[in-house]
């Protein structure tokens, strides 16, 4: 009989390790699907059973306007006995937005609601989730992943919103060669197009105060980086805009906080994005000039209803648009008032 040398056994013991914990890695993910569609995830803490479960990746799920959205999709998507689990939100370990993907499609979800990015490993992922032989359907949300076989997009109009924050600065700077920085919350290594900087740089160009725009990357996923980038930007006498658009929750409040922490006010102006009760506060004492709201709830909504209706129908519109309100002082008590903070 040959005998297998040291060399080889190793080899094989090594291979037997990752073909165990592959497989424990699927069961478990199937587990996982399997507690969601029985109702056992312990969100609500109700014993139900689902037709169908959806998965809900976002860059950061943490950020409050997402929880808003995901909230509402959730309470739509229940409505006809289909289960959306923000995914990944009870992982220990931090994933990617490509890895949560890739964990979704591997337990073979019914459909995918995703802040998908133009990137080539999105669009790839996004192509392999239709081409299944049972196909899981992707709705983006937020961005879009244009050039991919996704079946729908819900969002505000970039564009539009853009011209929006631009009209806001217009009205809020006088003085002419005044320094503009735009925060977008993606990551410096793939940054994408961004129709909404355009839109702003579209506005101001055409004024005669002869702005200088700039943008500025916060990072994806990381908040305390943002903060840092933040912190950094507004302490650099060189550096320091005259105004500051944050187009995140996460970073229109750290840009908030930080102009009180160092003693800013009145210096540097902020537009920012969302109406939580921080935003609005800022509003009302005047540190915050104006947020842009984008429904955070219509979007969950019709993200789930768009859903609901491929899944059932087999046919979504292209694109669902989603609704956008100016935030001033003029109109901050309306939210409060009508109780619409988060």
């Amino acid at each position: 009989m040959k005998r297998i040398n040291n060399g080889n056994r190793g080899i094989y013991s090594i291979l037997i390790i990752a073909a165990i914990l592959i497989t424990g890695i699927m069961i478990g993910l199937n587990i996982l699907q399997q507690m969601a569609l029985d109702g056992n995830s312990g969100d609500d803490g109700e014993n139900q059973s689902y037709d169908k479960h959806i998965a809900m990746i976002v860059r950061d799920s943490s950020d409050v306007f997402w929880q808003s959205v995901y909230e509402a999709a959730k309470a739509t998507a229940l409505e006809q006995g289909i289960y959306i689990e923000n995914f990944g939100m009870e992982l220990n370990q931090e994933y990617s937005t490509e890895e949560l993907v890739e964990m979704a499609i591997a337990a073979r979800v019914d459909g995918i609601i995703l802040e998908a990015d133009s990137s080539e490993r999105m669009t790839e992922l996004i192509n392999e989730a239709d081409s299944l032989d049972v196909p899981i359907p992707v709705i983006t949300i937020g961005s879009d992943a244009a050039e991919s076989q996704r079946k729908g997009f819900v969002s505000a109009n970039d564009y539009a919103l853009g011209r929006t924050y631009g009209s806001q600065v217009l009205k809020m700077l006088s003085e002419r060669g005044q320094k503009v920085v735009v925060l977008l919350p993606s990551d410096n290594e793939n940054p994408k197009p961004n129709l909404v900087y355009s839109g702003i740089s579209e506005v101001l160009g055409s004024s005669s105060l002869d702005l200088k725009l700039s943008a500025k990357f916060t990072g994806e996923n990381d908040e305390f980086g943002a903060e840092e980038q933040i912190r950094n930007l507004l302490l650099s006498e060189e550096e320091r805009p005259d105004a500051v658009i944050c187009l995140s929750a996460v970073d229109t409040i750290s840009t908030y906080q930080s102009i009180i922490d160092y003693n800013l006010v009145g210096k540097v102006k902020i537009i920012g994005t969302y109406t939580s009760t921080e935003i609005i506060e800022g509003i009302r004492k005047g540190s915050i000039y104006s947020t842009i709201a984008v429904n955070a709830e219509e979007m969950g909504s019709k993200a789930a209803e768009g859903m609901c209706d491929y899944l059932i129908n087999d046919h979504v519109s292209a694109y669902l648009p989603v609704q956008s309100e100016v935030v001033s002082l003029d109109n901050a008590e309306n939210y409060i008032e009508e109780g619409t903070l988060p």
